[in-house]
């Protein structure tokens, strides 16, 4: 499925197009990589793109991933303090009752054929203005991951769009 998001910076619009295919591998293997990844963002807090824009108490996770339908396995934050999963609907709820922008960490694509490469980053909502919903993207990495026998274990990071 290919995903598609309008993204608002400095007045332009730009069209990110991205494949979301979360559903490649079994949903314990995404969440073993994803638990990875997340983990990986706690010992090495420089690692999620835009890190700096999170809360620095409770990291927020957008529980779907991309437009495919899927989500982020709960199983993926397991052991990981201060982590928490919220849907969309609820993010931008919250960015509406508050009057400002809310950050979370989102998971755009994952790929996991052999090797496994995750779009992942920051993102944000922002409250309506006028029933219109204006979507902003900080900041997505695309970072590939090996496996370690029975492990997932970061690679490299393949590129890193700020917008």
């Amino acid at each position: 499925m290919l995903g598609h998001r309008v993204v608002l910076f400095a007045g332009l619009s730009l069209f990110v197009h991205s494949a979301c295919t979360a559903g490649h591998g079994k949903p314990e293997d995404v969440a073993k990589l994803l638990s990875a990844i997340f983990k990986r963002g706690v010992a090495e807090p420089k690692s999620i793109p835009d890190r700096q824009l999170l809360d620095a108490g409770v990291v927020v996770v957008r529980e779907e991933i991309g437009q495919s339908g899927t989500k982020v396995p709960r199983e993926a934050l397991e052991g990981l303090s201060g982590w928490v999963l919220r849907p969309m609907e609820a993010l931008q709820h919250d960015a509406d009752a508050a009057g400002a922008p809310k950050y979370f960490v989102v998971v755009e694509s994952v790929t996991m054929v052999g090797n496994a490469v995750v779009e992942w980053g920051t993102d944000l909502a922002i409250p309506k203005r006028e029933g219109k919903v204006i979507v902003v993207c900080c900041s997505l990495a695309t970072d590939h991951y090996g496996k370690r026998g029975d492990t997932w274990a970061f690679d490299k990071r393949l590129r890193e769009i700020v917008f």
